[in-house]
């Protein structure tokens, strides 16, 4: 059974911290990675954020670190951990505009969890916890279902953050594994069938072997169930793109911030991954002192409504996929395309999830509206085809069966 719980809501009633964007220090610019025409979400564990007696010890700077963060990122919707002070968030949300909302959970001991966003872009939602019966360290995790409207389209997402239970100890990882089985359980039969979901926030572990000792990841679970989730971070985690620092340039930590997608969003994720936002660390200068020990971590999803006609239409040199078939493949994959009139396949380039690049052989001509790949010696398991003309490029996910 799931219990709710209402964190409290701290909508912005003033311009008076209101500020455009602008470099928060001399010399240093900053690049945006958010755009109106898509959903831009990330997550980010603040460290200890408003806590008088850890993390950053000038909460002020912090919080107008934060701030400039959000702001300059266009990003507009952030998953937030280890929100210490409600007033300390409160003052955070009023900078930012009348058009920014924050929910705090309230079963999250000294370290909350929550939401943050434009409203702009996303339609107020009502957070409640779940799984409070179930071992989550304190922090059970936050779920809100939004409505995102975008300049072509309006959906539903369903989305939970975590912050999963801390350290490297065998316990450790055993709880964090307890927590990812009644999480994917929730995922799977709590949720409609066909609803779009992202699991994002501080899973405090890695994902090819786990923090402690080398053992198998304890979201390993989500990872076998390759045709239903697909953890938009693998590259970041195959990368040591550590999103948790021990010194200042984070050349060394661990890549413990994750998202997590549901098979609705596979074909929406831009480029197939997730990012660091680095820029974090060339603008601010000490962020992982005064700021925090981790790294927000992004990803982006378009969800045009536009027809195939319109896209090629654009552009003589376009071209996109239109199906690929059977899916799951077994010795052949079938993908039909639209537009290659213009110009030709020249690049048909196949990855697995974690990154590697798998060389296919072709049956059929490039210029083809279908090609026909060879997939009977791939092993079971998810891919990534890419496709390119030279002037544009296409993706679709597919899956190999025995």
């Amino acid at each position: 059974m799931i219990s709710a719980y209402f964190g409290p809501l701290f909508r912005s009633c003033s311009l008076l911290f209101f500020a455009t964007a602008f470099s928060l220090w001399p010399g240093f610019s900053w690049a945006q990675v958010g755009s109106p025409d898509t959903f831009d979400i990330a997550t980010w564990n603040i460290e200890w954020f408003g806590s008088n007696g850890n993390g950053p010890s000038d909460n002020d700077q912090q919080r107008e670190n934060v701030r400039t963060v959000i702001e300059q990122s266009g990003i507009e919707f952030w998953a937030l951990q280890e929100i210490s002070d409600s007033f300390q968030f409160n003052r955070l949300v009023d900078s930012l505009g009348t058009n920014w909302i924050g929910q705090l959970a309230t079963i999250s001991g000294q370290q909350h969890i929550g939401y943050l966003y434009n409203t702009d872009v996303v339609r107020e939602g009502r957070p409640i916890h779940i799984l409070t019966d179930k071992d989550f360290a304190g922090r059970p995790p936050l779920r809100m279902t939004i409505d995102v409207s975008l300049p072509d389209t309006t959906l539903s997402i369903t989305l939970i953050t975590v912050h999963m239970k801390a350290f490297g100890g065998s316990a450790d990882r055993d709880r964090r594994e307890e927590g990812a089985f009644w999480l994917k359980n929730h995922m799977d039969f709590a949720l409609p069938s066909d609803q779009p979901v992202i699991l994002l926030g501080d899973f405090n572990d890695e994902l090819r072997f786990s923090i402690s000792g080398g053992q198998v990841t304890p979201y390993q679970n989500f990872i076998n169930d390759s045709a239903n989730y697909f953890f938009a971070t693998t590259e970041n985690d195959t990368n040591r793109e550590f999103s948790w620092c021990r010194v200042l340039t984070c050349s060394l930590g661990s890549t413990l911030d994750h998202i997590l997608i549901s098979n609705e969003l596979f074909n929406k994720l831009i480029d197939n991954r997730a990012y660091r936002l680095d820029s974090v660390l060339d603008t601010i200068p000490g962020f992982v002192n005064n700021t925090s020990d981790h790294i927000p971590v992004y990803a982006r999803f378009v969800f045009s409504t536009a027809t195939a006609t319109e896209e090629i239409a654009e552009s003589p040199d376009a071209f996109r996929i239109r199906s690929a078939y059977p899916n799951p493949a077994r010795s052949i994959l079938n993908v039909e395309l639209e537009g290659v009139a213009g110009r030709p396949v020249l690049s048909v380039e196949i990855f697995d999830v974690l990154g590697r690049k798998i060389g296919v052989p072709q049956v059929g001509s490039t210029t083809s509206a279908t090609l026909r790949l060879d997939t009977s010696r791939l092993a079971p398991g998810l891919y990534i085809l890419r496709l390119s003309n030279g002037r544009a490029t296409d993706t679709v996910r597919f899956m190999k069966e025995r």
